[in-house]
């Protein structure tokens, strides 16, 4: 029910650039965060989703971000939301 809001940050840190994407959405239960990268994975049951999807997206964008020998991670953005972090190496 609240303003959806994104925070998007990029900063360098020594020899890698660390993209920062937080949002204030319902976020991810903490049993699944270690599973929304796996393929077609998808939060909660089919009873319960809202949301239309495949569960490739974040399977994707970690093997793209894998491909330029970067990682990706995700964090709890208590009380809700969630944190994706994304780092590259600098060439």
């Amino acid at each position: 029910k609240e303003k959806p809001e994104i925070h998007i940050t990029l900063r360098n840190e020594g020899n890698k650039l660390v993209l920062s994407v937080q949002d204030n959405g319902i976020g991810i239960p903490r049993e699944h965060l270690k599973r929304v990268f796996d393929k077609f994975y998808r939060a909660g049951n089919e009873a319960t989703r809202k949301a239309k999807g495949t569960g490739l997206g974040l399977y994707l964008t970690k093997k793209i971000i894998q491909s330029h020998k970067g990682e990706i991670f995700i964090r709890d953005n208590m009380p809700h939301g969630s944190i994706f972090i994304i780092e590259l190496k600098q060439v």
